[in-house]
């Protein structure tokens, strides 16, 4: 027996009856069993299928996949291209478009973001190390822009502008890169008696004493075509009981600045 209303229909036993298998329909000329009781009044024995609704797709995507916010993939890009003000607007503007059209994207504008706090805190790194006024170093160890130093912590082969010498301590001398003009070199250091006295006059004529005797070898048997100065830095109180018992080596040239290494001289 078929649906009277049409294929869009289902027989549908009453709750007395025992079940009937899904999608059976009695066959023409059949009877209830008489055990089960009449159906309730009014009871529908045709009822209509009601279709199960499915998931669809979000608006504006293909078919069970979510799209990708493009302003996601625009705050990603300007972070890792180190603009924090293009990233945070397209960034704000992503979450607004993922959380109302339903698509995807967050992780990305969230990774943008992270970009951004690398780019800021490598500027502030530079921004400290340039402001401290120490000078910067190429992977070689060579001085590639000026600054100011401890002549002892100034290193072997650094080209320095050496101030008056007439103060008994000098805390800093000027370092900058070879190519620039300069007065001096540091071209050795050397290690002193450690029992003696880092601030008396012997300690610092023997400094330069043994300075001296570094010059032969530095300049590899070549003999300068002017005079040079030699100048010797001792380490004061503190450092010496810090532990450092060595002179730094400069030879300077009286006549005034120059450019390259002093052994050109």
């Amino acid at each position: 027996m078929t649906s009277p209303y049409g294929p869009g229909y289902r027989f549908v036993c009453p709750p007395n009856w025992p079940p009937a298998v899904p999608g059976w329909a009695p066959p023409a000329g059949w009877q209830p069993n008489p055990a089960w009781g009449p159906a309730p009044p009014g009871w529908q024995f045709w009822q209509p299928v009601v279709p199960v609704a499915q998931p669809g797709p979000y608006p504006g995507t293909a078919a069970g996949v979510d799209k990708v916010s493009g302003l996601a993939v625009a705050a990603l890009a300007a972070g890792a291209l180190g603009s924090p003000l293009f990233s945070v607007i397209f960034g704000v503007l992503a979450l607004k478009d993922i959380r109302q059209l339903k698509r995807s994207g967050r992780n990305l504008v969230y990774l943008g973001w992270a970009l951004c706090a690398v780019w800021l805190a490598g500027i502030v790194v530079v921004t400290l190390a340039v402001s401290s006024g120490e000078p910067q170093r190429n992977p070689a160890g060579e001085v590639s822009s000026p600054g100011t130093l401890s002549p002892l912590a100034v290193r072997v082969g650094d080209c320095v502008k050496l101030p008056g010498l007439t103060p008994d301590v000098i805390e800093e001398v000027e370092v900058m890169p070879c190519d620039s003009p300069h007065d001096a070199e540091l071209f050795s250091i050397v290690e002193l008696d450690r029992t003696g006295s880092p601030d008396s006059e012997e300690m610092l004529d023997a400094a330069v004493d043994l300075c001296a005797a570094e010059i032969e070898e530095f300049l590899d048997g070549a003999e300068p075509t002017r005079a040079l100065d030699v100048v010797a830095f001792i380490p004061d109180g503190r450092a010496w009981a810090r532990g450092d018992h060595s002179s730094r080596c400069f030879l300077r040239d009286p006549a005034g600045d120059f450019v390259g290494s002093i052994r050109d001289r």
